[in-house]
């Protein structure tokens, strides 16, 4: 006979059960069951407890009168939201399609001029990146949520977008050889004057490939 599961190693408590100390098929759910309550829930309660009081905000004998006026009970508020409602709230978009992403990026003239876009020569590498971003099949989902984090920091974009979109920089003195930089506190994405898409993509993909490397190239 091979070796028997106890069900305490699923659940603590599930040592106390009256049918049987091990695993079996009859009990095989109620045990997947327990051990998913107990480690999403029992086990967390004090935690769980914690973030439902500071969403409720109740005053506190230490609180000044200031501070008491501007307390609110938060959990009204979030009751009218859904589970899926609520994690777009505060994880923001799970996906991240190409649309959205060309959206995040400041194109504006005054933004173009601004970032060193002065000459025709340096800014045909900006319609080469919208040109990309666009392209599915050359910057797929994966290399767009990349793209983001390795620019903004941030794994999803917000309800509503970003706060400080995504701004366009000339690199200066490059001969287009150079790989593409980035400033992530500013949402900062400094280009070399690439003439050709491809040669743009080649060089962006290399720069996301090594996005944790700390390159300077």
């Amino acid at each position: 006979s091979g070796m028997q599961l106890e069900l305490a190693e699923f659940a603590p408590h599930l040592a106390n059960a009256p049918d049987s100390a091990h695993l079996t098929i009859d009990n095989r759910e109620m045990a997947v069951y327990e051990a998913c309550k107990y480690r999403l829930l029992t086990c967390r309660e004090p935690e769980l407890r914690a973030l439902r009081a500071g969403f409720t905000l109740q005053p506190d004998d230490k609180a000044s009168e200031a501070m008491r006026r501007h307390q609110m009970d938060l959990l009204p508020m979030l009751q009218i939201f859904d589970a899926r409602q609520l994690s777009l709230l505060i994880g923001g978009l799970d996906t991240l399609d190409a649309w959205t992403l060309i959206e995040s990026v400041d194109w504006s003239e005054r933004a173009l001029i601004c970032g060193g876009f002065t000459t025709a020569y340096r800014a045909q590498v900006v319609h080469l990146l919208r040109r990309l971003l666009a392209d599915e099949n050359a910057f797929g989902a994966d290399r767009r949520s990349q793209f983001l984090r390795w620019v903004t920091g941030r794994c999803a974009i917000p309800m509503g977008g970003l706060d400080t979109k995504i701004e366009l920089r000339c690199e200066d003195e490059s001969d287009g050889t150079r790989l593409p930089r980035v400033q992530t506190c500013f949402n900062a994405l400094y280009l070399p004057a690439y003439q050709t898409v491809e040669v743009l993509r080649q060089r962006l993909l290399l720069a996301l490939d090594h996005m944790n490397d700390g390159f300077h190239l």
